[in-house]
């Protein structure tokens, strides 16, 4: 089996796929990246919580898509999207709001 460094995108977004099965996961990957996303400051800002989140996959993106259960301060709802390979924050409009 080849190294993960060696592995093409579509590769990697495939690995990703099946190995990730739950939002601590997705969290753990997303916060490799820098992210502040599921900083605890930020999450008692917005006043959220991990049990809050959901998760699928989008195959047309190519993306995890991050689904808030219920609205948060403020009523922030929106989806969040996140690179499959990378887990960079993607800017997508969406009208699931």
């Amino acid at each position: 089996m080849k190294d993960y460094r060696e592995l093409n995108r579509a590769e990697k977004i495939e690995f990703h796929r099946k190995n990730i099965k739950t939002v601590g996961q997705l969290r753990d990957y997303i916060s490799d990246t820098g992210s502040k996303y599921f900083n605890y400051a930020t999450m008692r800002f917005f006043g959220d919580t991990m049990r809050n989140y959901k998760f699928c996959f989008n195959a047309e993106l190519d993306a995890f898509v991050l689904i808030r259960r219920k609205p948060v301060k403020g009523g922030l709802s929106r989806n969040s999207y996140f690179d499959a390979e990378t887990f960079k924050h993607l800017k997508v409009y969406d009208n699931s709001i």
